[in-house]
């Protein structure tokens, strides 16, 4: 005797539970009570279907909330910093004062006081200018193939166009650099390089340079282009053993 469709919804909504419970995992005896056949096709793929529209829905429900508590936690944070300046405000101009200058405003069940601590706080938009200019002076340089006749970059040269950019563009905080300040600033460099070029040639004399610069500070990340691997491996019929292409059946709901 077939089962009426609300013992389907019952079952299924109860093996939806257990799966989610199991972090997602379909275990052997949760895929036998998925299993779709006879009079119940159409009932489990439309349950399955809407219960998929659901998780879903989640989905973005928790994406929207945690931006939300983002916003809300950087609120909290702001509101914060802005009384505590006000707290401070009030310590230095009101606050009972001891022999070394120190101050505090007491008031019996609590006290609040002023503590020394020094940061270092860098100009983000100063070292983007820097940087900018820097990424300009060597891509010019490499497509225009006059980075090889030369030995070096003329650091002045390189600090007159900060600041004349800044200066054409409006920015006069950025145009305030010395040359000392350049010394002062360390540049990352992530360069995309083929694993056998760096083994010979050009690529094995950068990794020369490299250490000769910093011997400690560089580290490798390996990555695969994959657009360039399906490519490789359907089109010209290749064989890897690092990577693969795999078919996969996407569900489209409508």
């Amino acid at each position: 005797m077939a089962r009426s469709i609300f013992d389907i919804d019952r079952e299924l909504y109860s093996l939806y539970d257990e799966i989610e419970e199991a972090g997602g995992e379909i275990t052997p005896e949760m895929e036998e009570k998925l299993e779709i056949n006879g009079q119940e096709m159409t009932n489990k793929v439309k349950n399955i279907t809407n219960f998929i529209n659901n998780l879903n829905a989640d989905i973005l429900a928790i994406k929207s909330e945690t931006d939300r508590l983002a916003k809300l936690k950087k609120s909290k944070e702001n509101t914060i910093k802005g009384l505590t300046n006000l707290v401070l405000f009030a310590i230095k101009k009101y606050g009972t004062e001891d022999k070394k200058g120190k101050k505090w405003i007491d008031w019996g069940t609590g006290k609040v006081t002023i503590r020394k601590s020094e940061t270092v706080e860098v100009n983000n938009k100063k070292l983007e200018a820097i940087n900018d200019m820097l990424k300009v002076t060597f891509a010019n340089g490499i497509y225009t193939g006059t980075l090889n006749q030369n030995s070096s970059v003329d650091e002045q040269a390189l600090l007159d166009a900060i600041i004349n950019t800044a200066k054409d563009s409006g920015n006069y905080e950025c145009s305030e650099i010395d040359i000392e300040d350049l010394d002062d600033v360390n540049i990352e460099v992530t360069v995309p390089v083929k694993l056998t070029d760096l083994l010979k040639g050009d690529g094995y004399q950068l990794m020369t340079n490299i250490g000769a610069v910093n011997r400690d500070g560089w580290k490798f990340k390996p990555s695969v282009d994959k657009k360039l691997m399906k490519v490789k491996i359907k089109d010209d019929g290749c064989v890897s053993n690092i990577a693969e292409v795999v078919e996969n059946d996407n569900l489209t709901i409508k």
